[in-house]
């Protein structure tokens, strides 16, 4: 964490007081908007400037295997290919969330790295244990919603105007598998912030409140979505 601010220069907060679902201790860091983007971007313009090669827009096809060990990636750009050798190989390519009808992981990310390693003789296990987001707001737009609103004035009901995670020690702030299969039972389920101040919403909820100010009429419509896998790959 301290080489992110001290070498990167990202602006990291510190929570204090536990709202993080499934948290014992106020362990978690993060951006101020808690946006992803806020830490990649800089690191990716070091990266840049240290003079590391990025092949942006392209797919890797496989990787290239000889005697028994992993050399390089064969890559493929609009209609070129390419071949990288390296003495050493990380595959960082995400998951299978595009595989999933509802998912906050981009649409590429598609099980590749997975089939890449297994056809190469990587042990892969626990590839059932998928981990779903709560938060996700489907209608009227497709959106993650902030996990912080939710210990400031918004809640969930269902289509009977019912807190139906009333009865939940830490209501709406239960762990993501608890409040997904608690969603998963209902027939809609509603966020209702009306309750969270302006300025609240513009730090914690970025997304939602660029939204608001739209004046959307109807329902605001919220489900979980697939979002993690907590699974492992091993090398030979």
């Amino acid at each position: 964490m301290n080489e992110l601010e001290s070498k990167f220069g990202i602006h990291l907060e510190r929570e204090k007081v536990i709202i993080t679902p499934g948290h014992s201790f106020p362990r978690r860091v993060y951006t101020g908007t808690g946006l992803g983007k806020n830490i990649t971007k800089p690191m990716r313009e070091y990266a840049i400037e240290i003079g590391i090669d990025l092949h942006e827009q392209s797919a890797v096809v496989d990787l290239i295997e000889d005697d028994n060990v992993v050399k390089g990636a064969l890559i493929q750009k609009n209609n070129e290919f390419q071949i990288i050798y390296s003495p050493a190989v990380i595959l960082a390519t995400g998951g299978f969330g595009g595989l999933y009808h509802s998912s906050d992981n981009p649409r590429d990310v598609s099980g590749e790295g997975i089939g890449m390693a297994w056809r190469h003789g990587a042990a892969l296990g626990d590839m059932e244990f998928v981990q779903f987001y709560p938060y996700r707001l489907q209608h009227p737009a497709n959106i993650d919603v902030m996990t912080k609103i939710f210990a400031k004035g918004a809640f969930l009901v269902n289509d009977k105007s019912e807190r139906f995670m009333e009865n939940y020690p830490k209501k709406e702030l239960e762990t993501r598998d608890t409040l997904s299969y608690a969603m998963f039972k209902e027939n809609k389920v509603l966020i209702d912030f009306s309750e969270v101040a302006k300025e609240v919403l513009q730090h914690d909820s970025p997304y939602l409140y660029r939204l608001y100010p739209k004046g959307h009429p109807g329902e605001w419509i919220i489900s979980p979505v697939q979002h993690y896998y907590i699974w492992w790959c091993a090398n030979r």
